[in-house]
Formats: C-alpha cells, structure tokens, sequence
C-alpha cells in the first residue's frame, strides 16, 4: 500500500528490512530500502506496511469530543526478528 503524493504514487517510500551478515554477523535493522548485498529479509517491502488504521484523538476545547482520522499505516510482527542482543 505505498502512501501517495496528490493521488499518485510516491516514487519512494521506506520500510524497514534486517541484515544477518554485518561485520561479524548478527543482525541490524535498517530503514530505507533494499541495501544490495546486506538484505537478509525486507519482510514484504512496502506490503509490510499493512491496512490503513484508525486513530482517534481528543478534539482540543471539544468537551471529550473525539475525531477519528485514517492516517496511519499498521502491521504487527508475531516476533521481533532481530532483538537488540542479536548482534
């Protein structure tokens, strides 16, 4: 689902991917894209990204009044695939 820029696609947009092969092993996260010869897993490129998600936020002044506003993108790991003690 890349995000878009005036209804069109963005010619670039970052998601995260993990390395197992960085100085001595272990593993690192980067954000960006693909980093040729480093990529272990971009788990999915931008599909990682999930579903649109819903966020609710207080209207300032408003009494309790709420507004729900889709601006945010949602995907849940089963598990973290690169823990700091990793490296």
């Amino acid at each position: 689902m890349p995000p878009t820029d005036d209804h069109q696609a963005a010619n670039f947009y970052p998601f995260f991917s993990i390395t197992g092969s960085h100085r001595g092993g272990g593993c690192q996260w980067f954000i960006g894209n693909d980093v040729p010869g480093l990529t272990a897993s971009d788990f999915g490129g931008l599909s990682q990204y999930g579903t649109l998600y819903p966020q609710t936020y207080l209207i300032f002044g408003g009494h309790g009044t709420t507004h729900t506003v889709i601006n945010d993108f949602h995907q849940n790991l089963a598990s973290n695939p690169c823990p700091a003690g990793s490296r």
